[in-house]
């Protein structure tokens, strides 16, 4: 299975040890190289350096024969838009990192705009303030 993370903070490198456990190919995805090397010297993982909302360092990151894009960098916005652009490249799973609440309202829109069936699940952590963590998946329709 291959996986795409964006965003190489504490969420991104947990979920990195973690999954290299699996049978997995995982790519990384950063705008800071120190963050990058710093994970890819500790994990079996690829990096990039670059933003994840770009289409031309997603496609450096393999999205096209990726089966799962992980976002989980600092920003909700980000997050979802790395994974409306992902969708847009066809087969792969995505799943975004939200904290703020007004997003869960829109989920909605969001599965308009891609075409594919959405969860929303809503984490229990809170990371600052009354703000909870919650997670957007985008499926295929099977």
């Amino acid at each position: 299975m291959q996986i795409i993370i964006v965003g190489c903070g504490k969420v991104g490198r947990t979920l990195a040890e973690q999954l290299q456990e699996e049978d997995t190919d995982i790519t990384l995805i950063d705008i800071n190289p120190d963050r990058i090397n710093e994970i890819i010297d500790e994990v079996d993982a690829m990096g990039v350096v670059g933003n994840g909302a770009s289409i031309n360092t997603l496609m450096e990151a393999r999205i096209e024969t990726a089966d799962i894009l992980i976002a989980v960098t600092v920003s909700d916005e980000m997050n979802l838009l790395c994974c409306l652009i992902a969708q847009k490249t066809g087969h792969c799973h995505t799943i975004a990192r939200v904290r703020n609440p007004i997003y869960s309202k829109e989920i909605g829109f969001y599965q308009g705009a891609s075409g594919r069936n959405h969860d929303h699940q809503p984490g229990t952590g809170s990371s600052t303030g009354d703000f909870k963590t919650s997670a957007f998946s985008i499926r295929h329709k099977d």
